[in-house]
């Protein structure tokens, strides 16, 4: 079922990227954005769901690392560094509840 519910999520993440004109880069930055405000694990791991859709999308346009735009491999590390510094955090903040 949380799988499910996961998906539908994501799919309604992606439509409504694309609906803003957000493109790949966007939707990289949104995701950060909205792992980063995240308050607990549980939130941050729905949200790491939708990044992995989001890069298996973008291995089926891009099957090599090499076929990908610059700026969006950019883009990808520093959003992707970005959510791994939220979850340090995250995990910090459990740690001394």
């Amino acid at each position: 079922m949380r799988k499910l519910q996961a998906t539908l999520m994501m799919v309604a993440f992606v439509f409504s990227v694309a609906a803003c004109g957000g493109g790949e880069k966007g939707q990289m930055e949104s995701l950060a954005k909205e792992a980063c405000e995240c308050k607990d694990m549980k939130c941050y791991d729905g949200v790491k769901d939708k990044w992995k859709a989001m890069e298996k999308g973008l291995e089926g346009k891009y099957p090599k690392r090499s076929d990908a735009p610059k700026d969006l491999i950019e883009a990808y590390s520093k959003n992707r560094k970005s959510m791994r510094e939220c979850r340090k955090k995250l995990r910090e903040a459990e740690k001394k509840k």
